[in-house]
């Protein structure tokens, strides 16, 4: 049985800083409490690079070219043995490459995170990296249920859903609708989000056409940056909505611009847990999201917030029109909302996290 503390090596090679950063950026810093040892494996000059580093974490820098980079992965390997690393932990799928191949040859168990709901690859090295791991942490219900229409085996899927750190939310500075660059008397619904295909922000400017018709006042705020920002900005000029569209770009402190928001709007079409939700329920601005992925895991539609369809403008223009139009959102769905938040603590994800790599460490041991 080991109990004493161990030594974690976290991979992340994104290049952005996202959810899933965060995520992972809030982990590392409860093990680290709890007295373990953990390593950050990053891009380097990536975000998540320079902010675990200058938050004090011990850094490898790696120089991936390609998903499938074996002289990095060799590379790795040998820093991960020179260690005497007990535990690799990827956070996201290329970092799932290159902790699988890392690995290889070695007894280290390997631990990945799965934070969406999209299908797996379907290509035999995406197969091979996602069963080469010991576990694989699903953030939801949702994610788990298509994992193992993928094909992995149940007993190597854990459910550890995402959690939220209250501490963040302290001296959380509200953006007013004037420094968000919107008239004053606007209702702003907004949307902390990357700008990509699963999120759907088509489908939330179409409901914004179809809502400023009824309810001039409303405008849509989106923070974030993505692939398709040149393209929602082609989508609201032939919509006609530059004067009721705001792009804010990507914010250093997105929290923020959430707590100054009127309503928070989630449009995703596949989304596997949805933690912005959680921040606007943990900030009490009331929600409005889509059923889809684990968002109902999180929203129970009249309860903690408002469920519509995926990709259906209309209903999603009559949710946000009916809570306009009703005034002041009720305070008991803003509590139930908040309560909701609390059962979602960052604490219990690193709980649940440390419990899992005791279980192999302790496995690896005896075997």
């Amino acid at each position: 049985m080991v109990n004493r503390p161990l030594r974690v090596a976290h991979i992340n090679t994104e290049k952005t800083w996202r959810g899933g950063e965060q995520q992972a950026f809030s982990l590392i810093q409860g093990l680290n409490r709890k007295g373990h040892t953990n390593w950050v494996v990053a891009r380097k000059n990536s975000l998540f690079f320079e902010r675990t580093n200058n938050a004090g974490m011990s850094v490898h820098a790696v120089r991936p070219f390609a998903e499938w980079d074996f002289l990095t992965a060799c590379s790795v390997r040998r820093w991960l043995i020179r260690e005497k690393i007990d535990i690799v932990h990827a956070h996201a799928s290329h970092a799932a490459s290159l902790g699988a191949l890392a690995t290889l040859g070695t007894q280290i168990p390997l631990v990945i995170s799965r934070r969406v709901d999209f299908h797996l690859s379907n290509n035999p090295f995406s197969k091979w990296k996602y069963n080469r791991a010991k576990k694989i942490l699903a953030i939801s219900k949702g994610v788990r249920h298509v994992l193992l229409e993928d094909g992995i085996l149940g007993e190597n899927i854990e459910l550890v859903p995402s959690g939220i750190d209250f501490s963040r939310y302290q001296g959380v500075a509200k953006i007013s609708h004037e420094e968000m660059g919107v008239p004053k008397d606007s209702f702003v619904i907004g949307q902390v989000a990357a700008l990509e295909d699963h999120k759907d922000q088509e489908t939330f400017l179409k409901a914004m056409s179809l809502l400023k018709k009824d309810i001039p006042q409303a405008r849509a705020v989106l923070v974030g940056n993505g692939s398709l920002y040149s393209h929602l900005q082609d989508l609201t000029k032939s919509l006609e909505l530059e004067e009721t569209v705001f792009f804010l770009g990507y914010q250093d402190k997105p929290l923020n611009f959430l707590a100054g928001f009127d309503v928070f709007c989630l449009s995703s079409k596949l989304e596997g847990l949805g933690t912005s939700l959680l921040d606007a329920m943990a900030l009490r601005v009331p929600v409005v999201a889509t059923r889809t992925g684990g968002i109902p895991e999180i929203v129970e539609n009249g309860e903690t917030g408002y469920l519509v369809s995926p990709r259906n403008p209309s209903e999603l223009a009559g949710a946000l029109s009916h809570l306009i139009e009703s005034g002041q959102p009720s305070p008991k769905i803003l509590q139930n909302a908040f309560e909701k938040a609390k059962k979602f603590e960052i604490i219990h994800t690193i709980s649940k996290t440390e419990e899992i790599y005791r279980y192999l460490s302790n496995k690896r041991n005896i075997l």
